[in-house]
């Protein structure tokens, strides 16, 4: 179950596109993990010690994994995490510190009440034995996620060792001992591949944290283009994502749309019909979707024979062919990069 990162011409989800924002830090410069907690500077401009900021590298121990240095950390009772929670930077890892790049427990087991905190990940691979539950104010950062064509960049990744627990998960959010009677809120994960070796595997199971309305409709994306047999490969798809602040994700959606122009969107009014749930032509006069006429597959579209297309299959090809004749797909990061760049400098 390894992250892979491809460019699909034309067709890409709304959701998929997301990634553009998170991809301008791409090209800032990597810090490396400090040495120690110098961290800040003062009002006299000298570098002074900052609890806000632990460096992991500074906690390693004989017998102490990647994750029982975190675990270190993070619990209370010894005295390293403020109560208000800090970053705790993980880059260093291993270093020179000799720590096992492995995990044999989850990093939060056993810990009451654990302060918030967000967790730097190194780039290279944790063998994990074990699934990370992570509980309510944790943002897990890795290096990053999956490789493009043409570039070697750092990448973060959780593998599952021999011993790992079929099917998983690698990571869950919150548990019912974690959150309690109610939910957990405020977690995240960014920028983290995760490989199952080829092993049946669940990712990041999403139970007790908030609602998984996302989650579901991205599955009933999957089983859309999945009965799509004669048109459609399912391993042609993928999903990214970047979390932002609530109330963003409209005005982002709809810039992006604008810059991806992609046919199943409604809105561009070409081979929409991908999000419908189901007509019933005995009820309803409803028209075949476009989507349904280039993608057969779902049983309610074709059920009655009856039913007309809303569009001609052969003018639904030509509207394509013209739309990619004047929107070329963007495809590879310096074309996207540009075409923003481009239109962030038209309004400035």
């Amino acid at each position: 179950m390894q992250c892979a990162t491809r460019f699909v011409a034309a067709v890409r989800f709304t959701v998929i596109a997301t990634v553009v924002v998170s991809w301008l830090a791409v090209f800032a410069s990597r810090a490396n993990a400090q040495t120690g907690q110098n961290a800040v500077y003062n009002v006299s401009g000298t570098t002074v010690s900052s609890p806000a900021f632990i460096d992991a590298s500074m906690f390693p121990a004989l017998g102490r994994d990647f994750c029982g240095v975190l675990a270190y950390i993070l619990n209370p009772s010894h005295g390293v995490m403020p109560s208000v929670g800090a970053v705790i930077d993980a880059r260093g890892l291993p270093g020179t510190t000799g720590t096992s790049m492995t995990c044999s427990a989850n990093p939060w087991a056993g810990i009451t009440s654990p302060p918030p905190s967000t967790i730097l990940l190194p780039a290279g691979t944790i063998v994990t034995s074990a699934t990370w539950i992570l509980p309510s104010n944790t943002h897990l950062i890795g290096e990053g996620e999956a490789t493009l064509p043409g570039t070697t960049p750092d990448v973060s990744t959780i593998q599952a060792s021999d011993t790992f627990s079929t099917p998983g998960p690698f990571i869950q959010f919150g548990s019912s001992s974690v959150c309690g009677p109610s939910q957990c809120s405020g977690i995240s994960v960014e920028k983290l591949s995760l490989d199952g070796l080829g092993g049946s595997f669940y990712g990041i199971v999403n139970g007790y944290a908030g609602t998984d309305r996302l989650a579901n409709r991205l599955n009933d994306h999957r089983k859309n283009i999945a009965k799509a047999t004669t048109t459609l490969n399912l391993e042609d798809f993928e999903y990214r994502a970047i979390v932002v602040q609530t109330g963003w994700q409209t005005s982002a959606e709809d810039y992006l749309i604008h810059l991806f122009k992609p046919i199943w969107n409604n809105e561009v009014g070409i081979s929409y019909g991908f999000g419908k749930h189901g007509d019933d032509p005995g009820t309803r006069a409803n028209l075949r979707s476009p989507w349904d006429t280039l993608h057969p597959g779902r049983d309610w579209a074709h059920r009655d024979p009856k039913m007309k297309d809303a569009r001609p299959a052969e003018r639904i090809i030509e509207d394509i062919k013209q739309h990619l004749a004047k929107y070329p797909p963007l495809a590879t990061i310096d074309e996207i990069l540009r075409k923003f760049l481009e239109e962030m400098r038209a309004v400035s």
